[in-house]
């Protein structure tokens, strides 16, 4: 029982001194993320470029399906490859009830 608590110690403290500077760097990005996600936890919109369309998620699709965007005034299909990126952040929104700002947030983040 002592040579395997032992043996086990051995292993931790020599994977602390291969990995140290790893768990270090990690923790440095983990509080970055929070430092820089925390705002986004805040209730609110977020606007932003063109991803301004309001508090329902399903206006942003509006935008992209159809043969015209009149907002932009360019067919939409140079606009289809965005709902590569947008469609899980959307799906996540519809759990929300279609929240513009779950789906804006989450992408951001």
């Amino acid at each position: 029982m002592q040579t395997s608590l032992q043996s086990l110690l051995d292993v931790a403290r020599r994977f602390g001194r291969t990995y140290h500077k790893d768990a270090l760097v990690l923790t440095g990005v983990l509080v970055l993320i929070v430092l820089y996600g925390a705002p986004l936890l805040k209730p609110g919109m977020v606007v932003f470029s063109d991803m301004s369309f309001g508090l329902s998620s399903n206006r942003y699709l509006e935008e992209i399906f159809g043969a015209w965007n009149n907002r932009w005034s360019t067919t939409t299909l140079l606009n289809v490859a965005r709902l590569i990126y947008i469609f899980p952040f959307y799906l996540l929104s519809l759990l929300f009830g279609a929240s513009g700002p779950i789906l804006i947030k989450s992408f951001i983040f």
